[in-house]
């Protein structure tokens, strides 16, 4: 499957899908793949709060930080 898409992300993957993936992320969410696609984090902010996400920027203290920031 991996190698049929256009780019294969191992995300918190096994050592073996890691190794066959494009590129991989151990991280918790996954909307870090929203960066590996070009999406910026003001981008990824707008569309959390356009979609009233509230409940994910409060677990990402930093987003939320620059969201307040950017609202003013």
């Amino acid at each position: 499957m991996l190698a049929a898409a256009g780019l294969g992300v191992a995300f918190n993957a096994k050592p073996a899908v890691r190794a066959s993936a494009d590129t991989s992320l151990n991280l918790p969410y996954l909307d870090a793949v929203l960066f590996l696609l070009g999406f910026s984090r003001e981008e990824v902010v707008d569309a959390a709060a356009a979609r009233e996400l509230g409940p994910l920027l409060s677990q990402l203290p930093e987003l939320k930080a620059h969201h307040k920031t950017a609202q003013g």
